[in-house]
C-alpha cells in the first residue's frame, strides 16, 4: 500500500519537528508501469482539505502538485497524473478509467481535464458517464452521485457518452440501471455537441447583469438540529434569519433538508445582542 499523490523525505511516517508533524520535501510519488489504470480515488472536496488531512499535510499535497489548482477536488490529482503518464513518451499505459464525483464537470475540476484534452499530447475521452448513482450505500451515501471517465491518448477521438435514464433497487446486490448511449467527441464538461465551456461573455450584458445574493462558505449551512441549538424556536425572530435552504442538486436529486444562516440586514452588534448563539 502506497500513497498515490504524496511522498516526502522520511515517508511513510511524518517527521516530527518541535512536536509538530511535517512533510519535508513533498513531491509526487512514482507510479509503477501499467497498461491500464483503474481506480476509485477518495472524494475529498477542495474546501475540506485542511479538515480532512490537517493543515501541514494539505499544504504538502498542494506543494507537490503546483500544476493543479488548490480549488480542485482530490480525485482530480489522480486524473491529472494518469493523463500525464498516458501521454508520456515511451509509456506502456494504454488507457485509464476513474470514478470521480459528478462535480468533475464543474469549473476548477474541469480545468484539469481541459488541460489534457487541449494539450500538445492530447487525451480523448472514449467513455464517460456524467451522473451515476452510488449503489448499495448507506442512506447518506445514497445521495452521492458519481461520474466515470475513460481516457486514451488521441486528439478528438470519438467516444461513448452514457446517460442514466432509469435507476431502481440501488440498495440491493442487483441494481437496475438503464442507459442511453450517444457517440461523438466528448467535451470537457462531459457533453457531446457544441462545447459551451468555450463560449465567451456577452459584451452587450457588461455592466447590466449581477448574480445577486448567494452563499459563500459552507459554515452557514446547518442541519435542523444545529439550528435549534443556535436558538431556532427559542429566540424570537430568528426564524427570519435561519431558513430552509435548497440548491440545484437538492431540487433535482435528493434534498439534504438543510437550513442556512442568512443575516442580511443585520450588523454584527445586532446579531450579538439578539442571537448570541449564532454570533
Amino acid at each position: 500500500v502506497k500513497n498515490a499523490v504524496l511522498t516526502w523525505d522520511g515517508a511513510p511516517l511524518p517527521v516530527v519537528v518541535d512536536g509538530k508533524e511535517t512533510y519535508p520535501n513533498p513531491r509526487r510519488p512514482d507510479w509503477p508501469p501499467a497498461e491500464f489504470i483503474v481506480g476509485n480515488p477518495p472524494f475529498t472536496a477542495a474546501d475540506d482539505f485542511r479538515t480532512e488531512f490537517g493543515e501541514t499535510r494539505a499544504e504538502a499535497i498542494w506543494s507537490a502538485h503546483p500544476q493543479v489548482s488548490q480549488s480542485t477536488n482530490i480525485v482530480m490529482y489522480w486524473w491529472d497524473r494518469a493523463a500525464e503518464l498516458l501521454t508520456r513518451k515511451g509509456t506502456v499505459l494504454r488507457r485509464f478509467g476513474l470514478i470521480t464525483t459528478n462535480t468533475i464537470s464543474q469549473m476548477f475540476n474541469r480545468r484539469v481535464i481541459e488541460k489534457h484534452l487541449d494539450g500538445k499530447r492530447p487525451v480523448s475521452l472514449v467513455m464517460a458517464i456524467s451522473d451515476h448513482p452510488w449503489t448499495k450505500g448507506t442512506e447518506e451515501a445514497a445521495q452521492v452521485r458519481i461520474a466515470m471517465t475513460v481516457g486514451e491518448a488521441a486528439r478528438s477521438r470519438e467516444g461513448v457518452l452514457r446517460e442514466v435514464i432509469s435507476e431502481k433497487a440501488l440498495d440491493t446486490d442487483t441494481p437496475e440501471i438503464e442507459f442511453r448511449d450517444r457517440n461523438g467527441v466528448i467535451n470537457v464538461d462531459l457533453t457531446i455537441g457544441v462545447d459551451v465551456t468555450k463560449a465567451g461573455p456577452l459584451l452587450a450584458n457588461r455592466g447590466i447583469c449581477h448574480d445577486g445574493v448567494k452563499l459563500h462558505g459552507k459554515g452557514f449551512i446547518v442541519t435542523k438540529q444545529q439550528a435549534e441549538h443556535l436558538g431556532l424556536g427559542k429566540r424570537s425572530g430568528l426564524e427570519n434569519y435561519i431558513r430552509p435552504y435548497r440548491n440545484g442538486r437538492d431540487l433535482t436529486q435528493t434534498s439534504r433538508d438543510k437550513m442556512v444562516i442568512d443575516l442580511f440586514g443585520l450588523d454584527s452588534e445586532k446579531v450579538r445582542l439578539r442571537f448570541p448563539e449564532v454570533y
